[in-house]
């Protein structure tokens, strides 16, 4: 995060909990896609400037990681990356935290065969991607990223079980 837009992401923050309240739910969390439509579909002048866009990816980011659980279960990985690709979208069109230099890795990332999505992460403005790839393109990914966007640096990482818990007695 760049800290000087620390303040624009407290901005998007409050927008989408004003469209929340303005649906009379506790959080987007609890608004379907549809809704969301049915609410914008005439004009509102009294929400913040951009909150369709910015409750759009709420709303939608939900969707996707909930999707992503079932894939993810599933071994559902080309699917799995689209939501990637979709997820970026939307942070970069919707959400606006994405940036050009992020842009061009993603998109760099994404033309290399065997990458299945690749997508900022963190909080935004600045920062990371993380990029599915299958094993045999690994090397021809960090290459193709070296030589385009110098002003990178990538590595690869296997994904782990996931987090467990124990009992510290």
């Amino acid at each position: 995060i760049r800290w000087a837009q620390v303040g624009d992401q407290v901005d998007r923050k409050n927008t989408c909990e004003a469209v929340a309240k303005a649906l009379g739910v506790a959080s987007l969390a609890d608004v379907s896609m549809t809704q969301l439509e049915e609410f914008f579909a005439t004009p509102r002048s009294d929400l913040p400037g951009k909150a369709l866009e910015r409750a759009r990816h709420v709303v939608g980011e939900i969707g996707r990681t909930n999707e992503a659980v079932e894939l993810l279960k599933s071994g559902g990985m080309e699917e799995f990356g689209r939501l990637m690709d979709a997820s970026h979208n939307s942070l970069d069109q919707d959400y606006e935290v994405s940036c050009k230099e992020l842009n061009e890795v993603v998109g760099i990332a994404r033309r290399v065969e065997g990458v299945l999505g690749s997508r900022m992460t963190g909080g935004g403005f600045g920062g990371c991607a993380i990029t599915l790839v299958k094993k045999g393109a690994v090397e021809e990914l960090v290459r193709v990223l070296g030589e385009k966007c110098p002003y990178s640096k990538s590595f690869s990482t296997t994904a782990g079980a996931g987090a467990t818990s124990w009992d510290e007695e």
